[in-house]
């Protein structure tokens, strides 16, 4: 084998990451799976934000509304947010503000708190680099809470020194941006003030937030009188990856705080939230399923050729064809992957490991399957099993919602459009699976 090859192997290497989100207006790697995900589309989600489908308008200007957008870990939420960012995006509709917690904060040990002064801070750079000055009356409110509440409260001097130097430093936009900043690394870098700061904040959550909406409401008008946007929008990437206890307290427990910031919000949930809570839809504005792409119909045939299609152009884009003994490899681990983006990643990269003589072949492609097999069997149990086999029958009602969560969390179950759920292909494959009758 020549060097050349070698060397055009592993640059494929670059092209497996499975947990990267897509920016649509970026990447190479980005195809569009809006049709191939069947009866779905983002219309109804356009139209509770007030914008019209067929112009990408902003009609109605509501002042707050708080969406929620959920689906299985890796459908792809990441790279749609990213994909709402960029068409909504632009003077007739929102100025929008991605936030994406897992940069930005700890998404780890994730509080409201962290969160909305990470907004504050976004906000205050988004406008600085737009060139858009706000006068220092909308910023006074602001800079009373900082010197009233934190800086006087904390207990650590040393934080409390910095901040009183930056909050001194004048009432202008950037040091606003600063003090927020400096907040924002101590949330994300420092245990010791993380606790403290937080108590601090939420103590004096209500001047904050209205605080805040000075700020969100001078920084619309300004865009508006600017015809830069009609509103402003944050779109949150990275809450749909906390843990259990975080995503209750989040979503459930904290919602009047995060409801007291005057602005729209999409929030990235994680899917098994569904079940632990029915107030969800009472709570919040909307709530938004991404389905899988649909590879099969709800009794287990095949869909049309617009999901293998777009499956296949998600591979072909990451790993040319030559680089496939044939098709028929491409299609066996598109059949295996059950219409989920991440596992179809997944599952090329696992070929690409398992593969001899620099070609993703077919006993690459089976091993892959097996590994991931594998890791499924570790996994589950016989009564996991058994709840599987009902809904594979139809027989979804008489599962207990309290037993789903385990199942989507790690994708023995994935849902289909129009909210139906069918087995991961690879649990199909397992002895357990088997032993528990026919579907």
């Amino acid at each position: 084998m020549n060097d050349d090859k070698a060397v055009g192997f592993f640059k494929l290497k670059g092209n497996l990451e499975p947990n990267q989100p897509l920016d649509p207006d970026e990447s190479a790697l980005y195809v569009d799976t809006t049709e191939a995900r069947g009866a779905f589309s983002f219309r109804d989600l356009y139209q509770t934000l007030g914008v019209n489908p067929n112009t990408m308008q902003l009609m109605e200007a509501v002042d707050r509304q708080y969406l929620l957008f959920t689906g299985h870990i890796g459908c792809g939420k990441s790279t749609e947010l990213r994909r709402l960012r960029q068409v909504l995006h632009h003077p007739d509709a929102f100025y929008v503000i991605l936030l994406d917690a897992r940069n930005e904060l700890d998404p780890n040990n994730l509080h409201y708190v962290d969160l909305l002064l990470a907004c504050a801070k976004r906000l205050c750079a988004a406008l600085e680099k737009e060139g858009l000055a706000v006068d220092a009356l909308h910023l006074e409110r602001l800079h009373h809470w900082f010197q009233q509440h934190v800086i006087t409260r904390m207990e650590d001097k040393s934080l409390s020194t910095e901040l009183h130097t930056e909050a001194n430093a004048g009432l202008t936009l950037p040091f606003i941006g600063a003090l927020l900043a400096k907040l924002n690394n101590a949330f994300k870098y420092n245990a010791s003030y993380k606790d403290e700061l937080r108590h601090v904040v939420r103590n004096s959550f209500s001047e904050f937030a209205a605080s805040f909406n000075v700020l969100i409401a001078e920084a619309t008008r300004l865009l508006q009188e600017q015809q830069r946007a009609h509103g402003l929008l944050f779109i949150i990437d990275g809450t749909d990856k906390l843990n259990n206890t975080d995503t209750h307290r989040f979503f459930i427990e904290d919602v009047h705080q995060l409801q007291q910031i005057r602005a729209h919000f999409i929030y990235g949930t994680p899917i098994h939230i569904l079940f632990e809570s029915n107030a969800l839809q009472q709570q919040y504005s909307g709530l938004y399923r991404l389905p899988m792409i649909k590879l099969y119909n709800r009794d287990g045939s095949f869909s049309d050729n617009t999901a293998r299609d777009t499956l296949r152009q998600m591979v072909l884009r990451r790993v040319p064809e030559s680089w496939f003994d044939s098709m028929e490899t491409v299609d066996y681990l598109i059949d295996h992957c059950g219409g989920h983006p991440r596992e179809l990643v997944r599952l090329l990269g696992l070929t690409w490991q398992k593969c001899r003589n620099y070609q993703l072949d077919r006993p690459a492609a089976e091993r892959a399957v097996a590994s991931m097999a594998s890791d499924l069997r570790r996994i589950l149990e016989a009564k996991d099993y058994a709840l599987i086999r009902l809904i594979d029958n139809g027989q979804e009602e008489q599962a207990e919602r309290s037993e789903l969560t385990k199942l989507f969390k790690v994708l023995a179950l994935l849902e289909y459009n129009e909210h139906w759920w069918r087995s991961h292909p690879i649990v199909r494959t397992l002895p357990g699976y088997s032993a528990h009758g026919t579907s």
